[in-house]
């Protein structure tokens, strides 16, 4: 649980730099709290600097490197059926310019980069009975990336690459402590990767881990994997598919 308050705070600096944030967490109830959080930033980027040219010299300002930049987060947590869940959504999107090298009689680079970032992920956790516990993981993250470069050179007078890219990953584990100071752990996981080349990479994994309340680390993993297998595409919509299977992660820990 969080408590309750609020916040507000901006703060500014040389070259057009602009920086707000605004916090919030409220708890709603005896077992359900939440927080929201957003900040904004800014700056020209117009940085003063000395070229060279023969004899002669000149002040400038740098060029192309101004930023935009615009983040949101918001938590919960709460108790569900005697269980702990705690859920996280995040969204982020900025614009940027890329300044390049500094060219003489031209001050412009003409080259920009936008980010967009989305996160989820939920984590549940509840105890079966006085030795079990059952914990439960999920996670969504999409991220698009756009690059735009002006110049005549291209044949369209524009070149524009973009890189689209979605993550799943769920997993499902059950936690023993028959004695106190001795656990252990073991979970199935599965995750795939889609980005916007058409690949599609699924991965299942299956961990045990075993922890004594002792002196040490001592880890010791067994991984077992496929061969890749690849289909070109032929076609931007095609798709290319690399599959890894783990089927065994052992990690005895010694600690303290």
């Amino acid at each position: 649980p969080v408590a309750n308050g609020s916040y507000a705070r901006v703060r500014t600096g040389s070259f057009g730099l602009a920086d707000a944030t605004l916090h919030h967490s409220h708890c709603f109830s005896g077992n359900w709290s939440g927080s929201l959080h957003g900040n904004y930033l800014r700056s020209d980027g117009m940085y003063p600097f000395l070229l060279e040219n023969g004899v002669n010299e000149s002040v400038e300002k740098r060029r192309d490197s101004d930023v935009q930049s615009f983040n949101v987060e918001g938590n919960l947590f709460g108790t569900v059926a005697d269980g702990d869940l705690s859920v996280k959504i995040s969204f982020y999107d900025s614009e940027r310019g890329l300044p390049g090298a500094v060219n003489l009689y031209n001050k412009e680079n003409r080259e920009r980069l936008w980010d967009d970032n989305f996160y989820l992920q939920a984590h549940y956790d509840v105890p079966l009975n006085r030795c079990f516990q059952l914990k439960a993981r999920l996670k969504y993250d999409y991220h698009y990336s756009k690059y735009k470069e002006i110049n005549k050179n291209y044949d369209s007078g524009q070149q524009v690459d973009v890189n689209e890219k979605n993550e799943y990953y769920a997993s499902l584990g059950v936690k023993y402590a028959p004695l106190q100071g001795l656990s252990l752990q073991s979970s199935f996981a599965i995750s795939s990767r889609v980005s916007c080349t058409a690949h599609l990479m699924p991965s299942f994994c299956i961990f045990l881990f075993v922890e004594i309340s002792e002196s040490m680390w001592c880890p010791l993993k067994i991984r077992v994997s496929d061969i890749a297998k690849t289909k070109r595409a032929t076609a931007p919509t095609a798709t290319a598919i690399t599959t890894k299977i783990v089927l065994i992660t052992l990690l005895l820990s010694l600690q303290k």
